[in-house]
């Protein structure tokens, strides 16, 4: 993620691909953040997912201890 944009949550999920290729438009390419999952379901005809996994992360500019470098160690400080 951008700096101080906070956390973010990221999401994957694995799909049963039924001999179908899919590949998207370039348009859908170009815009990967701003699709419609359920319409993309839909069109390639996928159900429900067979695994998924989710985490949330922020920037690492943005943790409490990091120390940017050239102000002292450039290493992560250690916690109190």
């Amino acid at each position: 993620p951008p700096a101080q944009s906070g956390f973010h949550r990221y999401q994957f999920f694995v799909y049963l691909q039924e001999r179908q290729n899919i590949s998207l438009h370039s348009k859908e390419n170009k815009t990967r953040g701003s699709w419609k999952m359920d319409k993309f379901l839909n069109r390639f005809h996928l159900s429900e997912p067979e695994a998924s996994t989710q985490f949330m992360t922020q920037n690492y500019q943005d943790s409490p201890n990091y120390q940017a470098p050239g102000a002292g160690s450039s290493e992560l400080k250690d916690k109190p």
